[in-house]
């Protein structure tokens, strides 16, 4: 029987990388446009919700994301509201609408970031909401066990992405590149081969975990 996965953020660079591995491996893919379903906004969650057809989830991935920096004197509540919508709580919020759709062997997987380990100046929304999106991955774990259902995050360093050169410019993505051991920066396609793994029959035991993909860089590279 063909395996259905269901992902927010599927039309960001990462998001389109995670979509093609699971498609390869024969999985139906469910992927509204921020248009159909805007997870800064819960009314348009319910609204999409409410119209969901049954459908049987076999995986759960949650990619939709941004990442706005300013000084902290800049942020407001709108703007730290918003981050936090959209980073974790529509996790939480699609978790509960999706839940009667998992089963036995359900995986769910949330796209984070090595910036919920460590920060940035100008760094606070993200940060603060991608810690708040592990902390949240740790609980559903726990609260999900008992049926079999395995919840992890996976968190990336930097990854050559339209986002990275951004917010980034030219002399800082040499600086980081230079700071991961690997002297590169990774592949959005490396994101959706362990997103897939974490979410295939292959795992069996990985739970509550958040899974840094960064080519070394927390080990230490960006304090070589």
């Amino acid at each position: 029987m063909q395996k259905t996965l269901f992902i927010t953020g599927g039309n960001g660079e990462i998001g389109k990388a995670i979509v093609a591995v699971f498609e390869a491996n024969g999985y139906a893919v469910i992927a509204p446009s921020s248009k159909e379903m805007d997870c800064s906004s819960e009314a348009s969650l319910k609204s999409y919700f409410d119209n969901f057809a049954p459908v049987t989830i076999d995986a759960f991935v949650h990619c939709a994301g941004i990442n706005n920096p300013k000084p902290f004197t800049e942020v407001t509540s709108a703007t730290i509201l918003r981050s936090f919508q959209i980073n974790t709580l529509s996790f939480l919020f699609i978790n509960q609408y999706l839940n009667q759709h998992y089963h036995e062997g359900t995986r769910i997987a949330a796209i984070s970031s090595i910036y919920g380990h460590i920060s940035r100046n100008k760094r606070l929304e993200y940060t603060t909401s991608k810690n708040g999106l592990k902390g949240m991955v740790q609980t559903l774990s726990l609260e999900l066990a008992g049926r079999g259902i395995l919840v992890n995050a996976v968190s990336p360093g930097f990854i050559a992405t339209e986002l990275t050169y951004k917010n980034n410019p030219p002399e800082v993505v040499k600086g980081l590149v230079d700071d991961v051991p690997l002297k590169k920066l990774g592949k959005p396609e490396y994101i959706g081969e362990l997103v897939h793994f974490l979410c295939s029959d292959k795992n069996q035991f990985i739970t509550g975990q958040d899974i840094i993909i960064d080519g070394g860089y927390l080990t230490g590279g960006f304090q070589a």
